[in-house]
C-alpha cells in the first residue's frame, strides 16, 4: 500500500524565474506536469514571463536572460534581448535559490504531514505553492 502510493504520485518540472527591474525583485515558479524540459516547455513559460513583463512594465524594451540553459530554448518574443550564460548545476543564482526554497519547503510539510499529507499531482502541489506564496 506504501510502495503503491510512493509510485503512483505523478511528478512535476519546476522552473524559477528571478525578475529584476530597477531595485524591484520578483520570483516566479512554474510548475508543469510535462516533464520534458524541451525548447517547448521553455517556449510556453517564456512566453507567459514575456507577456507578464508587458503587462506589468509597459516600457520594458529588452529582457537579459541568465540562464544555465542552452540558448536554443529562448525565443525574444519581439523584444531585444540578450543572454547571459553561466555554469550549469553550480547554483549560485537566484533563481537556483527559488528552487532552494520550493522544494524543501514541501518536502518538510510532507514529513511533518505524516502518511495522509501529500501531492498527488503538480496541480495540487502547485494550489499548495499557491497557498504558501
Amino acid at each position: 500500500e506504501v510502495q503503491s502510493a510512493y509510485y503512483s504520485r505523478q511528478q512535476a518540472a519546476i522552473l524559477t524565474v528571478y525578475i529584476k527591474i530597477g531595485e524591484e525583485r520578483r520570483n516566479m515558479v512554474f510548475i508543469s506536469d510535462y516533464l520534458t524540459h524541451d525548447s517547448r516547455f521553455v517556449y510556453c513559460t517564456r512566453k507567459f514571463i514575456v507577456d507578464f513583463l508587458r503587462k506589468e512594465y509597459h516600457n520594458i524594451i529588452k529582457i537579459n536572460y541568465v540562464s544555465d540553459g542552452a540558448s536554443a530554448h529562448f525565443k525574444n518574443f519581439h523584444i531585444e534581448a540578450s543572454w547571459t550564460f553561466s555554469a550549469s548545476g553550480h547554483g549560485k543564482g537566484p533563481c537556483d535559490g527559488i528552487g532552494a526554497v520550493v522544494k524543501p519547503t514541501a518536502t518538510n510539510y510532507l514529513l511533518k504531514g505524516g502518511p495522509d499529507a501529500s501531492f498527488s499531482s503538480p496541480k495540487q502541489f502547485y494550489e499548495w505553492c499557491f497557498e504558501k506564496k
